[in-house]
């Protein structure tokens, strides 16, 4: 009643005397056009009450009192292009404080009149009212859809497709509000799809709506493709706004500043940077400022950085600024382990922090969660490097402060890593493995297109290798030629040289008896030629025998290298094996700790896993081949270690091999232990009642090198409701995993009994 009673006050003492004129004006039937100017001052007094209508409900009663007025006042037909606009207004009014239900009378009226200026000048006015809806105000969210439909729907029929494609984007826009990002998807490719046959330059528009989407629904890889559209299509604008380039700059930097490409998103900060000081927009120059010094501290360019946050006193910032710029100093600082640095920031950075944080909460933005996480996650990483459990445990209820859902998986991370580490210090090692777990499937989920870059690095590292192999193989290849050559060379002339030594020696008996004298004179001659040819012969003959003399040396070398490989390999299953006998050995320890039955059955079971691959590198270090596992003595010796494990639940169980001699290499001898381990586990635990059974494995060659792997038990079989192409249970999940890994096929049978088929292709 106070609130309706002040709206009356002011809208008499102020608009009381205009609301009497026309009353008085009317008067022997003449009309007074009223004062349009002061028409426009109401509603601009009106609408300076919508930034203050969370504050309080009497300006919300306030502005709807002005435009009442307003609306008598203008309520002759000589005004009626007025009182529309003062209508809309009051629509407008009611919308942002949520009264929808009066707001769509208005909105009636209102397209009703736009109507007779034709079909789009009504498309634009439900267009306009589309737009007037607060995003804060999710219930709002169907109307504000449902009017840019009608828009669109419209503007369909006048057949303007740039028209058409605009409203759509609307439509767009309000499904990805809404949160149906499937739907926004779809409908933003089909407009992107427009804007390209309509050869449209603000292009860029419809990658940005696109980009945002991806963002919102966690689609990394695509995200960042559609903001690299985005900034190409803008830069190819020579007419686009500066604004609108800020604003792409950014989002391109903070898309490649968390895909960790530092380099590329430097070059986009410091676009934006240059933007922000055309624009004289501080704040946004400080948030290219403060990802430019998160980027060089991530490169470890420590003195860069430092150099960069020096700017920081140049501008006036608002606290938001002022939160990052210290969320980077203290992160500087830590990251450089300048620990008294660090300490004196600490109690300024909370203060501010606090100060910060209320604004973080009520900020509708879909980025101000995720910022707020961000910065101030140094902290909590200062006090995880100095220690301070007691401090870290307060920064973490900080963090948990915002919806999980709310954030994206790199933000997420953020928040379970310090939540690991609380666990891990508290000794609840359950709940800090259960982050672990967390942290990794978001990590997986958040770095597909990282890891395709990675691929494509070691693509390109791989062919560089092979190129380089290739070079020296035809190096190699040419010097074997040559010294084929130089021995055919050297035949050649042995066999010239003895040519000429016979002919000169047939000459010289065929001459001696004709001229002794000069015979002999000759032959002495000819013999000093022959000591010399024999003299390059001996050292040819010599060369020889040096260059077989260091082949075999090579020869030997290679042997000795060969050798001390097998060695080292063997060496390294050996201390394989002995690791995992520790881990073993800890899993027991912690076992006798553990109250929990389910736990230490879990342990128990983790434990039979590992000693299914231990065994692998026992066999492997303990014979002579080192990269292979022969397969009968291996899942022997798994049997027996499983019926000495259980040997309460075993004393009637008797296991059958038929295993063909076949060796693996390790990348397949692993899952397959693993496999073994998980069937004939779950035939001793579940299989038998106390009479007990009988236990088959089976390991036979198949056609085209293939090897058919079965387990079967003449058990009770599986249960009437087992679903068998279902996951659900952690050990036949594991088996199909495995399976999956070996690029196999895994099925499961239940007649008289379980069995449990895995075929796959042997690796040669």
């Amino acid at each position: 009643m106070t609130r309706g009673l002040f709206a009356f006050l002011l809208c008499f003492f102020i608009f009381g005397p205009v609301a009497g004129k026309p009353f008085a004006e009317h008067k022997n039937g003449e009309v007074r056009v009223p004062d349009s100017v002061r028409i426009n001052k109401m509603i601009a007094r009106a609408e300076a009450f919508i930034p203050k209508f969370s504050e309080n409900r009497k300006y919300i009663d306030s502005a709807l009192a002005l435009l009442t007025a307003a609306e008598e006042i203008t309520s002759v037909p000589a005004l009626e292009n007025l009182y529309y606009r003062v209508l809309s207004k009051r629509a407008r009014i009611l919308v942002k404080s949520a009264d929808f239900t009066s707001a769509q009378l208005l909105f009636t009226k209102i397209t009703t009149y736009e109507r007779r200026k034709g079909i789009a000048a009504e498309a634009a006015s439900w267009q306009k009212i589309g737009d007037d809806f607060e995003l804060e105000i999710k219930s709002g969210f169907p109307l504000r859809r449902s009017c840019y439909q009608k828009a669109y729907d419209l503007f369909k029929l006048t057949g303007n497709k740039q028209n058409v494609a605009d409203a759509m984007g609307k439509v767009a826009d309000a499904d990805m509000t809404a949160g149906d990002y499937a739907k926004a998807e779809q409908e933003q490719l089909w407009v992107l799809q427009e804007y390209k046959a309509l050869k449209y330059r603000k292009i860029y528009y419809g990658y940005y709506m696109l980009a945002e989407t991806y963002f919102r629904s966690r689609k990394e890889d695509k995200h960042i493709k559609a903001r690299i559209d985005c900034v190409n299509a803008y830069e190819n604008d020579k007419n686009g706004s500066i604004g609108d380039g800020l604003l792409y700059y950014y989002n391109l930097a903070v898309a490649y500043h968390k895909h960790r490409k530092y380099e590329f998103a430097i070059e986009m900060y410091k676009k934006g940077m240059q933007i922000s000081k055309t624009l004289k927009d501080f704040d946004r120059y400080y948030w290219g400022l403060t990802g430019s010094v998160g980027c060089y501290i991530k490169l470890r360019e420590f003195s860069t950085a430092v150099n960069l946050l020096k700017e920081a006193s140049k501008y006036p910032k608002t606290l938001k600024m002022e939160c990052f710029l210290l969320s980077r100093e203290l992160s500087l600082n830590t990251s450089m382990k300048n620990w008294g640095a660090a300490q004196k920031l600490v109690q300024k950075f909370k203060l501010a922090f606090d100060r910060y944080l209320p604004n973080a909460k009520v900020d509708g933005s879909a980025y101000a969660k995720e910022e707020f996480v961000v910065t101030y996650y140094p902290l909590p990483l200062y006090y995880i490097y100095t220690e301070q459990w007691g401090e870290l445990k307060a920064s973490l209820l900080v963090l948990q402060s915002f919806p999980e859902n709310k954030l994206s998986n790199n933000t997420r991370i953020y928040v379970h890593t310090v939540k690991l580490k609380v666990d891990s210090v508290g000794g609840n090692f359950l709940s800090a493995l259960r982050e672990h777990e967390i942290i990794t499937d978001l990590r997986d989920s958040s770095m597909s297109l990282e890891s395709r870059n990675r691929i494509s690095e070691l693509e390109a590292k791989y062919n560089s290798v092979n190129k380089d192999k290739a070079i020296q193989l035809l190096n190699s290849e040419a010097s074997a030629q040559n010294a084929r050559l130089e021995r055919s060379k050297l035949q050649g002339r042995f066999i010239v040289v003895i040519t000429i030594v016979s002919a000169l020696f047939a000459a010289v008996l065929l001459f001696a008896y004709q001229a002794k004298r000069r015979s002999n004179f000759t032959l002495r001659a000819k013999q000093k030629e022959i000591n010399d040819q024999n003299g390059v012969l001996s050292e040819l003959l010599t060369q020889k025998e040096m260059l077989l003399t260091d082949k075999n040396d090579l020869v030997e070398s290679l042997e000795d290298l060969l050798s001390e490989k097998e060695w080292l390999l063997k060496e390294v299953h050996h201390r394989v094996k002995n690791n995992l006998q520790i881990v073993m050995s800890l899993l027991y320890n912690q076992s006798t700790y553990l109250k929990n039955e389910d736990a230490k059955k879990a342990l128990f079971d983790v434990q039979n896993r590992i000693q299914a691959i231990a065994i692998i590198h026992h066999k492997l270090y303990s014979k002579n081949s080192v990269a292979s596992v022969a397969l009968p003595g291996y899942i022997s010796e798994l049997t027996s270690y499983l019926s000495n494990i259980y040997v309460q639940d075993i004393r009637s169980i008797r296991f059958v091999l038929d295993i063909e001699d076949i060796s693996l290499n390790i990348s397949q001898a692993v899952p397959i232990g693993l496999i073994l381990n998980e069937a004939i586990t779950n035939s001793i635990k579940y299989a038998f009642c106390d009479k007990g059974g009988v236990i088959a494995v089976s390991a036979k060659r198949t056609e085209n090198e293939g090897l058919e792997l079965t387990v079967k038990d003449d058990g009770k079989g599986l249960p009437d409701a087992f679903e068998h192409d279902s996951d659900s249970s952690l050990g036949i999940g594991m088996m199909r995993a495995l399976t999956r890994q070996l690029k196999g096929d895994f099925s499961i049978e239940s007649e008289q009994g379980v069995a449990i088929h895995v075929g796959f292709k042997l690796e040669l």
